[in-house]
């Protein structure tokens, strides 16, 4: 008789599907954690500095256009000249700029969280050739230039300290608040002393400055050549950006990493005029940028949530084993019993999530593992009925967990073990009831149900 049998297969999966509801309360209470810490870290920025932009130096040549137009006078009766006077810029970029970059790490805590805040000593030095762009305008008699200056964006000046110093040619200048530039916004300009200053075939600068950010460092590659190098002490470094270094080291001591690019790779200062014409067309230019991030090494919500997302496939692997040993060794296991090692195997994910905001993710999921194999192989062990047999169900419980600990570490092959240990599983139900006559289950099924 195979409804027992049916009604019994029916019980295990209303069960399973029942301890979706643990997994999705543990899945949002790890969503709520991630949250918490996202919101410390922006609550830090807010009180440190965020994250960094830099984008310079560019030298500003301001002019006045006067421009001549005929009006006609009604008085007069007849046309008359007059003059508009209009305020515009050029702009000229580095020939070529190195920037050398020292990331000082420090952490910011407040409860159970730490976030890396840096303070980055940045050393650039370039040189400028405006003759060129002035030479357009040799024989303007309509032109009269203004006071030339160098402008540096700087996304969150909150972040520069009292330590910039630059140098033209030699000559020190002071920093100004504000870039100059509008649509650059945030930033800092250094006035020349006079036009004869981008007169000259070239200019060469050295800008020495120091400046606190949070999470990342980015720069733009404003000159026609940009040679970028940054070293920190921070082991676990994100290259992010249009651009990945050229040459890197990354080992427990830091990293030390180096860019490499030119106008003819990146097309930056056509996409800067065009932004300077229109605010329309600055997306491209503000997603060429590149730099680090500063990440932590284990994202413990990352790899507590994913290893919640084989939650469902560890519950349906156990509930498969216990169904084996009722098969095959002629077992009585109440749907109760089912229930409560269900609800212990999804409170192992609740105890990792515990455990690994204190300490290490590896001992974090080696403690909770432990946990939920004795609970339940001790709890079992009178309904298996033999030492021999809890041995096995630990053994197989820990094997589990075991490949679903190196699927967490292989992120990148996560689906491939994944589904090697689901063909694994299924082999070995197979082959375990290749004898059985399932013919005779429900019957047996039935029988142990009469002697109850």
């Amino acid at each position: 008789m195979q409804k027992p049998l049916l009604l019994k297969l029916l019980a295990i999966g209303i069960l399973s599907v029942l301890l979706l509801v643990p997994l999705l309360l543990i899945e949002s209470k790890i969503s709520e954690r991630s949250y918490y810490r996202h919101q410390v870290k922006r609550d830090i920025a807010s009180s440190w500095t965020g994250s960094q932009k830099l984008t310079g130096p560019i030298l500003v040549l301001p002019y006045e256009l006067t421009k001549e137009y005929q009006v006609w006078d009604k008085n007069l009766e007849q046309y008359v000249t007059k003059k508009k006077v209009i305020l515009r810029r050029k702009f000229v970029f580095p020939e070529r700029i190195d920037i050398s970059g020292d990331l000082n790490i420090d952490m910011r805590s407040r409860g159970i969280y730490s976030i890396p805040v840096y303070t980055a000593k940045i050393i650039e030095k370039g040189v400028f050739h405006p003759a060129a762009t002035l030479a357009q305008y040799n024989n303007a008699k309509n032109i009269k230039w203004l006071k030339p200056y160098i402008s540096i964006a700087i996304s969150d000046m909150r972040g520069i300290t009292s330590n910039i110093n630059m140098t033209i040619a030699g000559a020190g200048l002071a920093p100004q608040p504000g870039s100059g530039i509008e649509e650059l916004v945030s930033g800092l300009r250094l006035e020349l002393e006079s036009m004869a200053k981008a007169n000259v075939p070239s200019i060469s600068f050295e800008l020495d400055m120091e400046i606190r950010g949070t999470d990342r460092l980015e720069f733009v590659p404003i000159a026609s050549s940009t040679n970028i190098a940054i070293k920190s002490t921070w082991p676990h470094p994100k290259f992010i950006g249009q651009f990945l270094p050229q040459t890197r080291t990354v080992d427990s001591e830091g990293f030390h990493a180096n860019w490499s690019t030119s106008n003819l790779a990146t097309n930056i200062q056509e996409l800067f005029e065009a932004c300077m014409d229109s605010a329309e067309h600055c997306h491209a230019f503000k997603k060429m940028s590149f730099g680090v991030e500063l990440i932590q090494s284990v994202d413990i919500y990352h790899k507590t949530e994913r290893a919640v997302k084989y939650g469902f496939l560890f519950v349906v692997l156990m509930f498969s084993v216990f169904f084996l040993f009722e098969i095959l060794k002629s077992l009585r296991i109440h749907p109760v019993q089912y229930l409560l090692v269900g609800f212990t195997l999804a409170m192992f994910y609740q105890i990792l999530l515990s455990l690994t905001e204190h300490i290490a993710f590896s001992y974090s999921y080696g403690i909770a593992a432990v946990v939920s194999i004795v609970i339940i192989s001790v709890y079992m062990a009178y309904v298996l009925q033999g030492v021999g047999r809890v041995v096995l169900l630990s053994a197989t419980m820990g094997m589990v967990y075991t490949m679903l600990y190196i699927i967490l570490l292989s992120e990148d092959y996560a689906l491939l073990m994944g589904t090697s240990l689901i063909v694994i599983m299924l082999v070995a139900f197979m082959v375990s009831t290749r004898k059985v006559n399932w013919y005779r289950v429900g019957d047996w099924i039935e029988k142990q149900k009469a002697e109850q």
